[in-house]
């Protein structure tokens, strides 16, 4: 988009192109790579359960296949891929004993997904607050062969994954100050 490119206006002259095959190879590795994820977290938080038939209902309620199939233009693949990725490093993080310092790669993967979710769309600010959701609900919800986490653990890693997400938003700010003249843009100057 910072650069015009001619495919992202006209898609016809571009039909059979290379541009326009290697967004529908990204939106296909993007929606895989987000299946692998969320079979982690399944696997992470519900160990013994038949994961893949749980992956197989996501897919098919959700409606994502149309979108990676037909619509690969739009970014419904790539927000696939960020709301696996959180859902995964939120898992891992719940199952996590201790908060030990191998686990600040986690916490920056929720900040990263968080503001990806922002860029990719901007108006997905419900997106951005997942990580936090999901995190209160697994800690409230206290899982069979969980971790017994303390209110204190609950606090603390939610600051750690809001102040991760603020300062993974700071390029994304500069994106948008690039893009639409605005730290954050209106519905209107993206469409």
């Amino acid at each position: 988009r910072l650069t015009n490119h001619p495919i992202l206006s006209d898609h016809s002259r571009y039909q059979f192109s290379w541009s326009l095959f290697g967004f529908a190879v990204a939106s296909s590795a993007y929606f895989i790579a987000g299946l692998f994820l969320y079979r982690g977290a399944f696997r992470a938080l519900f160990p013994g359960v038949a994961n893949d038939w749980l992956i197989l209902l996501l897919v098919l309620s959700s409606g994502i296949l149309f979108y990676v199939t037909n619509r690969f233009m739009m970014s419904h693949s790539s927000e696939f891929f960020a709301f696996a990725l959180a859902v995964w490093a939120v898992a891992n993080l719940y199952r996590a004993r201790l908060f030990a310092r191998e686990h600040w790669g986690l916490v920056a993967l929720i900040g990263t997904s968080s503001a990806l979710t922002i860029l990719l769309r901007p108006a997905n600010l419900n997106g951005a607050l997942l990580p936090h959701v999901l995190l209160v609900l697994l800690w409230a919800l206290r899982l069979p062969d969980g971790p017994a986490h303390s209110r204190r653990w609950l606090v603390g890693a939610l600051g750690l994954i809001t102040v991760a997400a603020v300062v993974a938003y700071l390029p994304v700010t500069w994106i948008h100050l690039r893009l639409y003249d605005a730290i954050y843009p209106t519905v209107a100057s993206t469409y």
